[in-house]
C-alpha cells in the first residue's frame, strides 16, 4: 500500500491491512487443511468403529477361542464403506470457517458501517469551488435562455442548477463533467483530490489509489425555502464521501441509519467548513432537513475497482477488498440486479439473452444483496469517527500536498460495469453528454 503521509497526524489507530490479510490468509490455509485433510481422516476411523454391529464383535470373541484350541479360522470381513456424511461435513466446516474469519478481515469489521471524518479544504478553497459552482450555473442558465425552453427546470429557482439528474432521488445539483465547469476547474479540484481525498481513502479502506474511481461527482445545495432535504437512501457505489462548502444555514447534516435497529445510530453535522465524511455507500443516510439559508456540499460516488473498466488493466486490489468483502459484494450484486431491470424495463434494447433476464435470477440477486448487506447490518460496528483533532488541522493538510496520482475523478463517471470489472453500459446523462467525456 502507498505511504500515507498525514499518518502521524491522526488521533485513532487505522489497521495494518497488510499485516491483517497476511493472518486471515494463513488462518484460511490452515482451515482449509483441516477440514479437507484431517477432519476427514479423523472421522472414517471415528465412523468404522461405530458400525460395528454385536455379530461382528461374537464372530470376533469365537476367533479367539478357537486359537486357544489351536484350531485357525480365517475370518474375511470386507471394510465398510465410507460414511457419505463426512464429505458434507466437511464442506460446511470450510464454509461458515471461512464466512466467520472474513469478518475478522478490517475490510468488514473495521469499514463496513464505521462513517470517517477529516479535514480536505480550507475555507478559501471552499469558497473556490462555490464559484466554480456559480459560474457553471450561470452558463447553465444564460444558455437555457437563449434556447427560449420555458418550461426547462433549469430556468427556475436556484437558476442554471439541476432538478432532475438522480430520478430516484432529486438533489438540485451540478455534474463536474456534464455541467459546464471548466477545464482548469476539473484539474484545481483534482490536483485537491490527488494530494489529500485519494491517500486518505487508500488508508482508510485498504485499497490502492488507482483503484478508486468516481462513478458520479457533483455539487449540490439544500436551500431553505426549497428543497431543503434528501429522504433516507443508499448511494450508488462502494464508498461515498460529501464535503460542507459553507456555514451560511441551519438545521442540516447527515443522519445514518442502523437497518438492523431502524434507529438512526449518528446525525453528523460537521463544525468546520472544508471537513469531508466517507462512509461505505451502502449505509442508509439521509439529507437533514436545512430550516433557513442555503446548504451546499460536494459529493461524490467513488466505485473500487479491480480492473480498469476500459482497458482491463488489474488495479492490484486485494482479494479481501474485493470478493472478501461484504460491501463490495453487496454493490456487484445490486448492480446486476439494477441492470436487469433496466433490460426489463426497454425490451426493445434487448440484442441478446442474458442470464440476469430470468425473474429467477432477478430475485436471487435481490436475495444476495439483503444478505450481504443484512451481515454487514447486524454484525458490524455502527460509528463516526473524527480522523483528526481540531489542532493538528494545518499541519495535516500541509503535509498532504503532495498529489499521489492514480485515481479517476471524471473519465470513469457515470458507466455500469459488469462482474469483470469492464465497462458495460453507460448512463443516458453520459450518452447524451458523450462530448464533454473527450480528451478527459
Amino acid at each position: 500500500m502507498e505511504i500515507f503521509l498525514g499518518e502521524p497526524y491522526l488521533q485513532i489507530k487505522l489497521p495494518n491491512y497488510d499485516q491483517e490479510r497476511a493472518h486471515i490468509y494463513w488462518l484460511l490455509i490452515l482451515s482449509t487443511f483441516f477440514w479437507l485433510i484431517l477432519f476427514p481422516l479423523t472421522w472414517l476411523p471415528r465412523s468404522i468403529a461405530r458400525t460395528i454391529t454385536p455379530a461382528d464383535e461374537k464372530i470376533t470373541n469365537n476367533k479367539k477361542k478357537s486359537k486357544q484350541k489351536t484350531v485357525e479360522v480365517k475370518i474375511t470381513t470386507a471394510a465398510p464403506p465410507a460414511p457419505p456424511l463426512s464429505p458434507i461435513y466437511s464442506s460446511l466446516g470450510l464454509v461458515l470457517s471461512t464466512i466467520i474469519l472474513l469478518f475478522y478481515s478490517p475490510h468488514n469489521y473495521f469499514t463496513s458501517r464505521q462513517v470517517f471524518e477529516a479535514p480536505l479544504f480550507t475555507k478559501e478553497e471552499c469558497q473556490h469551488v462555490i464559484q466554480m459552482a456559480e459560474r457553471a450555473a450561470l452558463q447553465n442558465y444564460e444558455t437555457a435562455s437563449r434556447e427560449n425552453k420555458a418550461h426547462d427546470t433549469l430556468l427556475m429557482p436556484p437558476g442554471g442548477w439541476q432538478k432532475t439528474r438522480h430520478g430516484s432521488y432529486p438533489t438540485t445539483d451540478l455534474n463536474l463533467v456534464t455541467d459546464p465547469f471548466t477545464k482548469e476547474d476539473r484539474q484545481w479540484l483534482s490536483d485537491r483530490l490527488d494530494s489529500r481525498l485519494a491517500p486518505m481513502l487508500s488508508r482508510v479502506y485498504g485499497v490502492p489509489i488507482k483503484s478508486l474511481r468516481a462513478a458520479d461527482m457533483f455539487l449540490v445545495r439544500y436551500d431553505g425555502d426549497q428543497r431543503n432535504f434528501l429522504e433516507y437512501h443508499t448511494d450508488s457505489g462502494d464508498i461515498s464521501f460529501n464535503v460542507l462548502l459553507n456555514q451560511d444555514f441551519e438545521g442540516g447534516g447527515t443522519r445514518f441509519w442502523n437497518r438492523a435497529i431502524d434507529q438512526p445510530f449518528a446525525h453528523v453535522h460537521p463544525t468546520q467548513v472544508g471537513d469531508v465524511l466517507a462512509h461505505s455507500a451502502q449505509i442508509h443516510h439521509e439529507g437533514y432537513p436545512v430550516t433557513n439559508g442555503t446548504r451546499i456540499i460536494l459529493v461524490g460516488f467513488i466505485s473500487v475497482d479491480n480492473v480498469d473498466p476500459f482497458t482491463g488493466a488489474s488495479t492490484g486490489l486485494s482479494w479481501f477488498a474485493s470478493w472478501g468483502c461484504l460491501n463490495w459484494l453487496d454493490h456487484k450484486v445490486r448492480s446486476l440486479h439494477n441492470k436487469s431491470l433496466d433490460r426489463l424495463a426497454k425490451p426493445s434494447e434487448r440484442q441478446s439473452v442474458e442470464v440476469g433476464d430470468s425473474a429467477y435470477m432477478r430475485g436471487f440477486f435481490l436475495h444476495l444483496t439483503h444478505l450481504f448487506r443484512g451481515l454487514g447490518d447486524r454484525f458490524t460496528r455502527h460509528d463516526v469517527k473524527r480522523l483528526v483533532a481540531e489542532t493538528d488541522r494545518d499541519a495535516y493538510l500541509t503535509s498532504l500536498n503532495v498529489a499521489q496520482r492514480g485515481a479517476s475523478w471524471y473519465k470513469g463517471q457515470q458507466i455500469i460495469v459488469g462482474l469483470d470489472g469492464r465497462i458495460t453500459t453507460e448512463w443516458n446523462s453520459r450518452q447524451n453528454r458523450s462530448d464533454s467525456f473527450k480528451d478527459l
